[in-house]
């Protein structure tokens, strides 16, 4: 399996299977938490884990350095849920 590049595209659960020696940061684009309150909010009940982890794997994310990573959330004016902790993060996310 070839490692993960730098600005490599595809769905979470692809690209998050690749290995990754140079510790890219994996970004939703848009931004999951932004997703998953869209999702929330035409469905007009929570979201359960699995499919908050369902659109999570099928989201559009692309590998980009950390630098870039953290312009990007500058530029947002927030920072995304981790991917990796998605349910969790989604949680303390949508609380009021």
């Amino acid at each position: 399996m070839n490692p993960l590049k730098p600005f490599a595209t595809g769905s979470y659960a692809e690209i998050s299977a690749l290995p990754n020696p140079e510790n890219l940061v994996i970004q939703c684009v848009p931004a999951l938490v932004a997703i998953l309150l869209s999702v929330e909010r035409k469905a007009g009940s929570p979201l359960t884990k699995g499919q908050v982890e369902a659109i999570r794997d099928k989201t559009s994310v692309v590998a980009v350095p950390e630098e870039a990573a953290k312009a990007v959330d500058e530029r947002r004016g927030y920072a995304d849920i981790n991917l990796s902790n998605a349910w969790e993060e989604w949680e303390v996310a949508r609380r009021p």
